[in-house]
């Protein structure tokens, strides 16, 4: 016999022989629920859990069919071994058409393997994970396993989100030692945000390999007891991100933390990117606070631009009195230096325009409207940023000519950025106040409109 066809022999020997029989309650329980519904053959599944030892499970999976006969056919058709300390899936099963005697073999079958490449197929074929009920007994036989004694382990199984038991059942084997230890303390709501939460929802690191609990999450005691804080004053929702954030940057400072939390949700890149800045980060984080919460961006940003432009990263120039002067006068200086070629092009477009005798009433101002035309990439960036738009971004679409770009202002208000509108296409695409609202008075309507004919008019000219 080969050594893997030896191997095979053994694990069927260890975990075939001496396993006890389904109970009759079991089988009485499995005959009375029995639903001809749940599958098209009318195969229905229950699963039987054994605890074989403390670190190890047994789902033993039984089916009733009837298919087209009136008695009820009830029998164990599959096994499958699951480990704490394994991620493997040990797997038996005597349903085959190559099993002429019916045997328990260990296999690689995915007629019976609810987490295999074919989870789907199986769903619709064979296992309708849906409707798979268990059996009496179920939940006894789990609360065996490590002896709970805190942690609940019905409640985790009502709110398990993962329909296929295997799946459930290697979670729970996985963290059922560190949801033990969590509820112990009083921090049993990681442990249900954590089996809530499917992979993909911003779930916990842990590490299985260590018995400690602080070893386990990668937290101190000091940050656990930040953790506590936050499901005791922001709930539980905001456990595995505050966790998270914590594993990511254990070192971080009180005044650190308390910043993360309350003004940029647990984001640690910010905070990476604060300490970059290679400054006083105490200061840093109290000019941030004397701002709303999505300032630390808009400062950020405008670090960068200063480091791009060399500026020397002092108290000047890091926390000027009047930011927003400050930060536009930057972004200027950084603007011209990166669209200086463009400028030039930028500028002799709106030259050409205020030349042109047509467009001499809309520059000069009628019906108490005028006309601007942006002469630099500055000004679509500074026009943009009064009206919380994204005029800074159309700086080659200008350049080109592919759109045109008009600042319409009120006459006694000139200076006073009030719509922009594009023209592009032979049409008017955009025609926005702030925060990109858009026009609904009649007079604005007529005036753009007559601007837009004299453009179509001036097109046609050149073609």
């Amino acid at each position: 016999m080969s050594k893997y066809l030896e191997r095979k022999a053994k694990l069927v020997a260890k975990y075939n022989t001496d396993i006890p029989e389904i109970t009759q309650e079991q089988l009485d329980w499995i005959r009375d629920n029995y639903d001809k519904k749940a599958h098209r053959n009318g195969i229905d599944w229950t699963v039987v859990a054994h605890v074989i030892d403390e670190h190890t499970l047994m789902l033993r999976y039984v089916v009733a069919h009837k298919y087209h006969r009136d008695d009820l056919s009830i029998e164990e058709r599959a096994r499958m071994v699951l480990r704490d300390d394994s991620t493997k899936v040990i797997m038996f099963e005597r349903w085959h058409d190559n099993n002429p005697d019916d045997e328990w073999k260990n296999t690689r079958c995915a007629y019976f393997r609810e987490s295999s490449h074919y989870r789907y197929w199986c769903r619709q074929s064979w296992l309708c994970r849906d409707t798979q009920k268990v059996a009496p007994g179920f939940m006894a036989e789990i609360r065996k396993l490590n002896v709970f004694k805190y942690f609940d382990v019905t409640n985790y199984f009502q709110n398990n989100p993962w329909i296929c038991i295997e799946d459930t059942m290697k979670r729970l084997l996985s963290r059922g030692v560190l949801y033990e230890k969590l509820d112990k303390i009083g921090l049993g709501s990681i442990s249900f945000a954590d089996y809530s939460a499917y992979e993909y929802d911003k779930p916990i690191k842990f590490n299985r390999n260590e018995t400690s609990l602080f070893k386990m999450l990668g937290l101190d005691r000091r940050n656990l007891e930040v953790v506590k804080t936050v499901i005791k004053e922001d709930g539980d929702k905001k456990c595995l991100t505050s966790i998270a954030a914590l594993q990511q940057m254990p070192d971080m400072t009180d005044k650190e933390i308390e910043f993360a939390r309350n003004k940029i949700g647990w984001d640690v890149h910010l905070i990476q990117r604060m300490r970059d800045v290679r400054f006083n980060t105490n200061k840093i984080i109290a000019y941030c606070n004397k701002f709303d919460k999505g300032f630390i961006y808009d400062w950020l940003n405008y670090v960068e631009t200063l480091d791009k432009l060399n500026y020397p990263l002092d108290d000047h120039y890091l926390f000027p009195k009047d930011f927003q002067k400050e930060d536009m006068r930057i972004a200027g200086e950084m603007i011209r230096l990166d669209n200086a070629p463009k400028d030039v092009m930028i500028k002799a477009l709106a030259d050409a325009m205020r030349a042109d005798k047509a467009f001499k009433e809309f520059f000069a101002g009628s019906n108490g409207l005028i006309v601007k035309v942006p002469e630099s990439a500055e000004d679509l960036y500074r026009e943009g940023k009064k009206l919380h738009n994204c005029l800074a971004t159309y700086v080659g679409k200008v350049a080109s000519g592919k759109s045109l770009i008009f600042f319409v202002r009120r006459i006694e208000a000139p200076n006073e950025p009030y719509i922009a509108m594009e023209y592009c296409g032979g049409r008017i695409t955009q025609c926005r106040y702030d925060c990109n609202k858009n026009v609904e008075d009649e007079k604005v309507i007529n005036f753009v409109n007559l601007l837009a004919e004299k453009l179509k008019k001036r097109e046609r000219r050149a073609a």
